[in-house]
């Protein structure tokens, strides 16, 4: 003879397990989708300091660009203009 106690707890058993595979599944999906998130996120951050470095480089050239003769022999006439004495590195 199978006792009604038995089967209850075969029964629960098996709702609960199906839960927690639905519960598990549930927070697979929700992990996936913050983790491409968080990828598209990481991409576009990529993206946007690889524009800022190539706009800085290229305003940087320009200001390079922009200054007229040699800043160290302009330096040097202007210290010489004022009497001091520059000597070259050894």
């Amino acid at each position: 003879m199978i006792s009604r106690g038995g089967d209850y707890c075969v029964l629960a058993r098996a709702c609960a397990l199906h839960l927690h595979l639905e519960i598990m599944g549930l927070l697979s999906d929700q992990l996936r989708d913050t983790i491409a998130q968080l990828e598209a996120a990481d991409r576009r951050a990529a993206e946007l300091t690889a524009r800022h470095v190539a706009d800085t480089r290229a305003a940087l050239d320009r200001m390079t660009d922009d200054m007229p003769g040699d800043p160290i022999a302009d330096a040097v006439e202007l210290l010489r203009a004022h009497g001091y004495i520059v000597t070259p590195p050894q």
